[in-house]
């Protein structure tokens, strides 16, 4: 069996992706599993023993002939058909795409045969986009930065592949003996983030240090980081002279990380890969969630780990860092924080009312859950307009025909666009629609009759998922939340 698992995102992905591919490999144990990432990643692939072959799709030979001067369309065309022509010899019967973007989805679709299975983003036969497989589609519908999803992306990773994850799945793995060893106590700093605006900067990680070192003079305190943010471990060592500091940054490999952090106290960071390879070496987690991150999905997953949830680098407090710091390395629960728990979803946190009934109906949704109660009149009016706008939907769809079938676009995307501005208006009104954009690209290419079909039960179903929530008109008049639920 031959299976291509397709992972183009970035470091902290691929490193997500671990688990699943052993899970996968687990489940395979004979099979030839290639995994398929960027050349500027490679580092993340460096160790991971269930893959047979790591194949590295040169984006950058292929963008560049279309960012010149002259554009070369030809040139950049003919690398694509090459990378595809190589691949497709290989025959493989399961492509998987870990991408989760709608550009990838076209490669998988020009490497697919007529036999091979497909999960994930990928084309129909007319080349519209595709979603193949229930948490792929999930994934495309509720999962993203200011949406309500609780599940973690390693969890979802392994929901497509088909797995089941077990505790082997976050061993560390075999690598070479690194060069970089400590024999005193420390903590390891990760100075960055794959966005500058989901870090600190330089003076806001010095101070914390210094306020550090007050309470834990010992402890020496270990940077790291990539070559381009160099510049800021130098700035933070000249703000903090005091504290014992040793600057690995742009010294070290993705494999030095998995040693450095084995014996570190203590990982202090944003968002960023060092953050899940932690979790393949048990190292307790300080991770201060910033800017436009949803810690459910991308949080550390390895034991005592917190997070410190801020909108802005300006509202994070040196002191109270330090003191969280202080605090995990105690063995206590630092106060206020998001804390991580072997579970799924994985964080506790205290939530509003909104967003513990968001998520509770996204789990109504999709897992059969009960419908949650509530009291937000604004939401069961927002429904009532919507189960109206579905009603219409379906009274034209039921008398369309290929005769009149021009008469029905103008009504659809007129109610796409009255369905986008409600969810506007009414924020817990995007997980519907969000549902409906996604079973939409599920329907299969066919006849102008089987797709009505699919159309008019697509639209079935959403009435049904609203109904909980349709109040009675009399309701309505007088203000007030007297629905079924």
């Amino acid at each position: 069996m031959k299976i291509l698992v397709l992972q183009l995102a970035r470091l902290g992905d691929i490193f997500q992706s671990w688990p699943a591919l052993r899970a996968l490999r687990r489940a395979h144990p004979e099979a030839q599993i290639d995994l398929m990432v960027r050349p500027k990643f490679a580092g993340a692939v460096e160790g991971l023993e269930a893959i047979s072959n790591c194949i590295f799709l040169t984006t950058e030979q292929i963008i560049k002939p279309l960012i010149q001067e002259a554009p070369d369309l030809k040139s950049s065309l003919d690398e694509i058909s090459q990378t595809i022509l190589k691949l497709k010899d290989q025959n493989y019967d399961q492509i998987i795409n870990l991408s989760f973007s709608p550009v990838s989805s076209y490669l998988v679709h020009a490497l697919q045969g007529p036999s091979t299975l497909i999960t994930g983003y990928t084309r129909h036969s007319d080349g519209f986009f595709d979603i193949s497989g229930e948490i792929s589609t999930y994934f495309y519908a509720q999962v993203g930065i200011g949406r309500m999803n609780r599940f973690h992306l390693t969890d979802l990773m392994a929901g497509v592949m088909g797995v089941e994850l077990t505790s082997e799945d976050w061993q560390q793995p075999m690598m070479t003996e690194s060069q970089f060893k400590l024999t005193e106590d420390y903590i390891v700093l990760h100075v960055g983030s794959s966005e500058a605006q989901k870090s600190l900067p330089a003076f806001r990680w010095a101070r914390i240090l210094h306020y550090f070192h007050e309470k834990n003079p010992s402890i020496s305190v270990v940077l790291v980081g990539s070559k381009d943010e160099l510049s800021i471990a130098e700035l933070i060592h000249e703000h903090c002279p005091q504290v014992k500091i040793i600057n690995w940054v742009g010294k070290t490999s993705m494999g030095d990380l998995f040693s450095i952090l084995t014996q570190s106290r203590l990982l202090v960071g944003c968002d960023s890969a060092p953050m899940h390879i932690a979790g393949f070496t048990k190292t307790p987690c300080l991770n201060l969630s910033l800017g436009s991150v949803n810690f459910w999905e991308t949080g550390p997953r390895s034991p005592r780990s917190f997070i410190l949830r801020r909108p802005t680098a300006d509202q994070v407090l040196s002191d109270s860092v330090s003191e969280a710091m202080t605090e995990i390395l105690e063995g206590k629960d630092p106060g206020g924080l998001i804390k991580y728990i072997p579970e799924s979803p994985c964080f506790l946190m205290e939530e509003s009312k909104e967003q513990k009934f968001g998520w509770e109906l996204i789990l109504a949704l999709y897992m059969a859950y009960p419908f949650p109660r509530t009291e937000n009149i604004e939401f069961f009016q927002g429904c009532q307009k919507l189960h109206q706008i579905n009603e219409v939907i379906l009274e034209n769809l039921n008398v369309v025909s290929s005769k009149n079938l021009e008469r029905l676009k103008p009504i659809l995307d007129r109610s796409d666009e009255i369905i986008h501005k409600l969810a506007e208006i009414v924020p817990l009104l995007r997980i519907y629609s969000s549902w409906l954009k996604a079973e939409r690209a599920r329907v299969k290419p066919g006849s102008i009759q089987d797709t009505i079909q699919a159309t008019i039960k697509m639209h079935h179903t959403l009435s049904s998922l609203i109904r909980p929530y349709v109040l009675e008109e009399s309701a309505l008049a007088q203000g007030g939340a007297h629905g079924q639920i």
